[in-house]
């Protein structure tokens, strides 16, 4: 009679293969994870850039409806006079890489960072352009060199601060007397503040995630942030928008008189 004979070798993985795939596994996780966190910053980016393609449409039209003079300092936050002409109105204001965080909102006097958007409460008895809104978050910043109206009050305001600013350096409203080409001027770009002039002179940050007190200085520390891995978005006069990288903005024609310094600043490492 032929006996019959058992394999008693277990038909399961050892400790050791376990340990082999396990491994293997891991290793592939950590090679994917920034690939995966890339993607997701890129995708963030742009989507940020089609907000701003937005807010760029909303000024062409704002500007169409007004005989081509843009709004006044004086009418409040310039969220107000562009949010009629653009879709889903508050979520285009807010940059899909930042969140409305009131605690750090509350902390320091509604200026935003990198990572969180600013807020902007309308003083009592302040009059709103067309606006019942007196609150506004944000994640973007104009340029106030692009401001219509008489800039009396706000020249004053700018020459209070020792950056050598100047009334002079405004955009005129009639842009064909300009030297620079719209599709060149910044109009919005991604910023801490509602709004910058900035000078060509100006230093570079101490710190690109957040500049305490930044309030006190209308330079290109509102919007010289980390906020797309290195730059930030950007939409020009004439509608388009890109990314600019961090040191690039020091090259951009902020204002009217804009003459690019060199070499450019260093900046602090991120």
């Amino acid at each position: 009679m032929n006996k019959i004979t058992h394999d008693r070798r277990s038909t399961g993985f050892t400790l050791v293969e376990l340990l082999v795939v396990i491994s293997i596994i891991a290793l592939l996780i950590a090679l994917l994870l920034p690939a995966l966190a890339a993607a997701k910053q890129e995708a963030l980016s742009v989507a940020c850039l089609s907000n701003e393609r937005q807010m760029g449409a909303a000024e062409q039209l704002y500007l169409s409806a007004n005989n081509g003079r843009s709004f006044d300092w004086t009418w409040g936050v310039w969220v107000a006079p562009l949010a009629p002409y653009v879709d889903r109105r508050q979520a285009v204001f807010i940059c899909p890489s930042t969140t409305v965080n009131t605690a750090f909102l509350s902390a320091n006097g509604g200026q935003g960072s990198a990572n969180y958007a600013w807020q902007w409460n309308a003083p009592a008895n302040y009059v709103m352009y067309k606006s019942a809104q007196t609150t506004f978050n944000c994640s973007y910043c104009f340029n106030g060199w692009l401001y219509g109206g008489i800039h009396g009050s706000l020249g004053s305001y700018l020459n209070s601060w020792d950056e050598g600013q100047s009334p002079a350096l405004f955009y005129p409203d009639d842009m064909t007397s300009t030297n620079f080409s719209p599709a060149r001027i910044p109009l919005i770009s991604d910023g801490i503040w509602p709004d910058c002039w900035p000078d060509a002179n100006n230093p570079p940050p101490i710190n690109l995630d957040y500049t305490p007190n930044v309030w006190q200085y209308p330079s290109l520390y509102r919007v010289c942030i980390n906020r797309h891995q290195g730059a930030v978005n950007v939409a020009y006069l004439d509608g388009h928008a890109g990314p600019v990288k961090l040191i690039d903005l020091w090259t951009l024609p902020w204002n009217q008189t804009w003459v690019t310094r060199h070499p450019l600043p260093t900046l602090p490492s991120r």
